[in-house]
């Protein structure tokens, strides 16, 4: 076992780890703390592996960078230092009231509010401006999230969500707040997911700006998202003001957002306004799908992170071809059965371009999601991506009977 010598660290979900993520940690010489241990998973050598005493230790530094690839670590660092700045900050952006109690100047006429989940059958939505969101008040992957479009689908929706939040708590392991629930208005626009981080001086910085397509509006499912030199084009500047003013929100309480890796999820209203849906401290775009800024822009964003470094970006979009780079996330169909069920790659891989990286989840190990598979690709044209929010998962699975 090695020593922790050096000012980083990543929290390691071992949910899943890509080859970028891997040979990063190597390259970088960052120190890792693995969670997940029971999922099968060979590690190098020459990994810096710390142990429980060591994590603690080091956990009380305060110029310590640290990054995590998924939620779960959350908890942990939570308990660790659960009065230090550092997680004062988190459960700002985790918990999603507080985070909209602190930015809502900016935002006066949004409509939110948090109840109790046991009780949220009974809650008078009267006054309610439909059609609404509801959402654990600290969650992942969209998991848990429900659109209710109209009052009379209240009682049977709110009913629904309930359910799923009791099934959930049989899981403690789920990052995921099932006791209280945020109800707050829906918002229109296209949906923009971003990587960024505050650096040492707790300057924003911007790694990539994904647009999510979505099949509908009623559509809430992570399938499809994809970033080109017009989505940074459109979106950087307006992006790069709401971090500063989020910036400026969290130094009036006090609060010092300085080395902080993050994913901020926004959408842009027709009147051309930005309104934050979320914000998911301590990581990129979950289950290594940050690593698209790699394929798009050259981008490693673990090393920009961990050096403090800033993408040229005027330089790197000149240079930049007309392309468009996306991932596509593969899902398995709702209660199936994964030990009953294979998965037909052949047939899978040939919705796709021959340069397409086809990444395999370890759908049997990490149940969460239902995630099967991870998929980055480039096209030429962006209304090719349109068929992926139809494509039914059903027809790549094979019956082990």
């Amino acid at each position: 076992m090695m020593t922790f010598e050096n000012n980083k660290l990543i929290l390691l979900d071992t949910s899943y780890v890509s080859n970028l993520l891997r040979n990063s940690i190597i390259s970088l010489d960052i120190p890792i703390y693995i969670f997940n241990s029971n999922i099968e998973e060979k590690w190098e050598s020459n990994m810096n592996i710390i142990d429980d005493i060591t994590l603690a230790h080091i956990l009380q530094k305060n110029s310590v960078k640290i990054y995590m690839n998924l939620e779960n670590p959350l908890n942990t660092l939570s308990k660790a230092i659960p009065n230090s700045r550092l997680v004062k900050s988190i459960d700002m952006f985790r918990e999603k009231n507080k985070f909209r109690e602190l930015i809502k100047d900016r935002f006066r006429e949004f409509f939110f509010t948090e109840k109790d989940t046991l009780n949220i059958c009974e809650v008078n939505v009267t006054k309610f401006p439909f059609p609404l969101i509801i959402k654990p008040s600290y969650g992942f992957f969209s998991e848990g999230v429900y659109l209710i479009s109209k009052i009379s689908e209240w009682h049977s929706i709110s009913q629904e969500y309930a359910e799923k939040m009791r099934e959930i708590e049989k899981e403690p392991s789920r990052t995921i707040n099932t006791k209280k629930v945020l109800i707050e208005e829906y918002i229109s626009g296209k949906e923009y997911a971003v990587d960024a981080f505050f650096n040492s001086n707790g300057k924003p910085i911007i790694l990539n700006i994904f647009l999510h397509l979505f099949g509908s509006n009623g559509d809430l499912r992570d399938v499809v998202y994809y970033t080109n030199k017009k989505v940074i084009q459109k979106m950087y500047k307006p992006i790069r003001e709401l971090l500063l003013f989020i910036h400026n929100q969290f130094k009036s309480q006090n609060l010092i957002l300085e080395n902080f890796p993050l994913h901020l999820e926004v959408r842009l209203t027709s009147k051309g306004e930005i309104i934050p849906i979320e914000v998911n401290p301590m990581r990129f775009a979950g289950w290594c799908t940050t690593d698209l800024a790699k394929r798009a822009y050259g981008i490693n964003t673990y090393e920009y992170f961990f050096k403090d470094k800033e993408p040229d970006w005027e330089s790197i979009l000149d240079q930049n071809e007309d392309l468009t780079y996306c991932f596509v996330i593969g899902h398995l169909p709702p209660d199936i059965n994964k030990d009953e069920i294979s998965i037909d790659w052949n047939n899978y891989n040939k919705q796709f371009n021959e340069e397409a990286e086809i990444r395999k989840i370890k759908y049997k190990k990490i149940n969460d999601c239902g995630i099967f598979a991870i998929v980055f690709d480039t096209v030429k044209n962006v209304s090719c991506l349109n068929k992926y929010l139809t494509m039914d998962s059903v027809q790549f699975l094979e019956s082990k009977h």
